[in-house]
C-alpha cells in the first residue's frame, strides 16, 4: 500500500536552503569590515554604481527615458531603482542617491502612476 502522509516524526516540508553566493551574502545583512568582505561584493557595488552613472547620462535632461511621456521602459528602470533605493544590496542606496536626476525621475514616475 502506498503511503500518502508523512509520518508524525517527519517535517511536512523541508526547510528552505540557506542563501548562498555573493547576493545571498550581501542580502543577509552581513556588514563585515570591507577587508573581510568577499572581493566580489565591492566589485558588484562598483558595477551598480557604473550602471547608475550610465542611466544618469542616458536620462540627461529628459523627464523620461523614452520620450516626454512615461513608457514601459521607464517602469522597468523605476522598478530596479526602487529596489536599489531600499538598499537590498547594502551600499547601493547611497550610490543611487548620488544621482539626483535619477531620484527626480523616480519622483516623476511615482506622480505619473499614482491614481
Amino acid at each position: 500500500r502506498l503511503r500518502t502522509e508523512a509520518p508524525a516524526s517527519e517535517p511536512a516540508s523541508p526547510a528552505p536552503p540557506p542563501r548562498r553566493g555573493l547576493l545571498g551574502f550581501l542580502r543577509s545583512g552581513a556588514h563585515a569590515p570591507a577587508a573581510s568582505m568577499p572581493p566580489e561584493a565591492e566589485r558588484l557595488r562598483e558595477e551598480v554604481g557604473g550602471r547608475l552613472a550610465d542611466l544618469d547620462r542616458l536620462l540627461a535632461d529628459r523627464p523620461f527615458f523614452y520620450s516626454n511621456r512615461i513608457s514601459m521602459a521607464d517602469l522597468a528602470v523605476f522598478a530596479m531603482l526602487k529596489s536599489l533605493s531600499r538598499d537590498g544590496i547594502p551600499g547601493t542606496a547611497a550610490r543611487l542617491f548620488r544621482h539626483l536626476r535619477l531620484v527626480e525621475f523616480m519622483k516623476r514616475v511615482e506622480q505619473a502612476t499614482s491614481g
